[in-house]
């Protein structure tokens, strides 16, 4: 993937119970890896969340967002020799649209309901009391 020009990160989280497996297993390794004195805090953390199950386990995640696009990445890199699939992030209609064109609609959202709550605001202002008007519509 990498002469693919593909950009990713890959963090190992180790199940080494001691500082001298860890280091003699991760010498072989390219990538960034959790140290093994946080290895248990961060698996505690991440076990439920990416339904970790054994060992190798990845889990493929988009790098703008932390969304979760597999958690089955072992699988989908064995059967996937060449990485064409690659980031391997669920097939929807949505992941056609392109980030930025994603980031541009939310934005135009977020700001139509400001827009909408100060209309309303303006609207009710006559009929209500300040504070319960406040209270109705948070802007």
């Amino acid at each position: 993937m990498n002469k693919n020009g593909e950009k990713f990160e890959i963090i190992w989280v180790s199940r080494d119970r001691n500082n001298e497996d860890f280091v003699a297993y991760y010498q072989k390794m390219p990538w960034l890896a959790v140290p093994v004195e946080n290895m248990e805090a961060v698996t505690q953390i991440t076990s439920d969340k990416y339904k970790l199950k054994g060992i190798p386990h990845l889990v493929i995640l988009d790098g703008y967002d932390a969304n979760i696009y597999t958690l089955d990445g072992t699988k989908k890199i064995m059967n996937d020799k060449y990485g064409l699939e690659f980031p391997y992030q669920p097939r929807s209609l949505l992941n056609l649209i392109p980030k930025s064109i994603k980031i541009l609609i939310t934005k135009k959202i977020h700001l139509l309901k400001i827009q909408f709550k100060q209309f309303l605001y303006g609207l009710l202002e006559g009929f209500l009391p300040s504070i319960i008007l406040k209270r109705l519509i948070q802007i």
